[in-house]
């Protein structure tokens, strides 16, 4: 076979002997016809050779190369004197080339239906990367051809795998985000400059009773109905800096109680600085609210507890300082007001060890106790006695084994426990009522109840009975107290290593068990 020059310059004095006998018979009517199919031609190579395509002729059904562009020469590693020597499934994928030589046995097509698949290279420039092919089968008067045109596509799969990649992390940082907003306690609400809801979070939901889709599908006003905020929304829409707080009271059909919301406004700032809606966090601060309305109701009560018994001690003092003045008093009254003193007294420092107690929790600190060996019933028994002398109007019924106790406890703090114990079953029970204390040797532990007849308590008074500053709606009641006592009892066991547990139910009485382990303790 000659090479490409010979080629190219038998073609050249081909054509200008064509062109040169055209001019000596100008005149003839078919030369001008001629020229322009010939200038097309030229015209049509040029295209071709230029193109960025690979562009081939292809022999069916051999698919070897006859013709192909440069573009196509590079792509699959062919070179135009020995193109004829290569057929297009050797210079792709296998599972290609085999698509492909079903394409050529299957009369489909004959038919005129193209195929068009993605390849991968095996050899040439772009060796491994990846292609887009496109076989055509076309007639050529009594013969038939493929014509092949192929893409080098190995940068838009990668840019597509790029993108792939991006689009999964973006995919997970969002989710990550929602996982986010969900999980958040507080409601977030984001509102457009245009007065639309663009973001409502869970909690959010729940606050308002409505859900995300409904609220985005219309203007902040159809889902936040408190004035308060409408109000502060549209200040920090229209401009407003800095954060704007309200609280409100919000109540629906599925909250039994009003909860009270803080709600804090902010711009929402985008792009260059720019302002793009607001923002809004909704807190239920209602356990805040309550907390801080306990703590002010225990100044109140402590100041008032603590003066009740100040003025028994002041009274009686006075009255034996200056017997001259108020008159003799027999000695059994002398002995009786010191009773009451020493009483009055005890009962001071009750309430000063609740409170250095309450100090010492707060602060973070356990209550320290001093375990030592000793017989638990005998303790017991020994402060209902005590009671039974004091208070006349209960009945006490013991149901302790006379078998001893022996564990080993701390005696000062099981009786500020149990005087703790005992003065609520007192105080929330009628008069003639029985009281009923009991303690049992299990395999493991001693457990000791303490149950009433009294008016008992309701499930939201239950739920609260072991936090600090809480009392019993006073008004029911009308009994006293700190709001101390079981929150310092359940301290008191649990530093004993033990558990502490209250049953009880409106006008069926309380019962109130806690446990204390057998085995000695590791020191603190």
């Amino acid at each position: 076979m000659k090479n490409p020059s010979d080629r190219e310059r038998k073609q050249a004095d081909l054509r200008a002997m064509i062109l040169g006998m055209g001019e000596r018979s100008i005149r003839k009517s078919y030369y001008p016809a001629f020229r322009r199919q010939v200038d097309a031609l030229e015209r049509y190579r040029e295209l071709l050779h230029r193109a960025d395509n690979a562009i081939c002729l292809l022999s069916f059904p051999s698919l070897r190369f006859l013709d192909t562009n440069p573009s196509a020469c590079r792509l699959f590693d062919v070179t135009v004197s020995r193109q004829a020597e290569k057929r297009l499934p050797e210079t792709i994928d296998s599972h290609s080339a085999e698509a492909i030589e079903a394409w050529i046995r299957d009369p489909v097509p004959q038919a005129g239906h193209p195929l068009r698949l993605e390849s991968r290279l095996s050899s040439g420039e772009a060796g491994g990367g990846m292609i887009d092919l496109t076989l055509t089968l076309v007639h050529f008067r009594d013969d038939r051809y493929v014509v092949c045109v192929a893409q080098d596509i190995t940068e838009r799969k990668e840019a597509e795998k790029e993108l792939c990649r991006a689009l999964a992390e973006t995919e997970t940082s969002r989710a990550k985000i929602d996982a986010i907003l969900r999980s958040v306690a507080d409601g977030l609400l984001v509102v457009g400059l245009d007065g639309s809801i663009s973001l409502m979070n869970l909690s959010a939901e729940r606050f308002l009773e409505r859900s995300a889709a409904a609220a985005c599908s219309g203007p902040f006003e159809e889902t936040i109905h408190q004035e308060q905020l409408q109000r502060q929304i549209r200040a920090v829409l229209s401009g407003e800096d800095g954060a704007l707080i309200t609280e409100f009271e919000m109540s629906g059909p599925s909250q039994k109680v009003p909860r009270i919301i803080r709600a804090q406004t902010t711009s929402v700032i985008g792009q260059e600085n720019r302002r793009t809606g607001a923002i809004t966090i909704l807190h239920d601060i209602s356990r805040e609210k309550a907390l801080d309305r306990m703590k002010d109701e225990f100044i109140s009560t402590a100041a008032h507890e603590l003066r009740t018994p100040l003025t028994s001690l002041m009274g009686y003092s006075e009255l034996l300082r200056h017997s001259d003045q108020h008159g003799s008093f027999s000695p059994e009254q002398q002995q009786e007001f010191l009773r009451i003193i020493y009483e009055k007294s005890e009962e001071l420092s009750r309430i000063v060890d609740d409170l250095l107690d309450l100090s010492r929790v707060q602060s973070g600190q356990p209550i320290m106790v001093d375990r030592k060996p000793g017989d638990l019933g005998k303790l017991l028994r020994d402060i209902v006695q005590t009671c039974r002398r004091h208070m006349t109007e209960n009945t006490f019924l013991l149901d302790i084994s006379r078998t001893p106790l022996e564990l080993e406890f701390d005696r000062v703090r099981i009786t500020q426990l149990m005087q703790n114990l005992l003065s609520n079953a007192i105080k929330f029970s009628p008069p003639g009522t029985t009281i009923r204390i009991s303690a049992r040797r299990r395999p493991s532990l001693c457990l000791i109840g303490v149950e009433d007849e009294g008016i008992g308590m309701s499930s939201e008074d239950l739920s609260h009975v072991f936090d600090k500053f809480y009392r019993a709606d006073a008004s029911n009641t009308g009994f006293a107290g700190l709001g101390l006592g079981m929150a310092i009892a359940r301290q008191i066991v649990e530093a004993h290593g033990g558990q502490i547990r209250v049953r009880s139910k409106p006008d069926a009485g309380t019962r109130v068990t806690f446990s204390l382990p057998l085995e000695p303790l590791p020191p603190q």
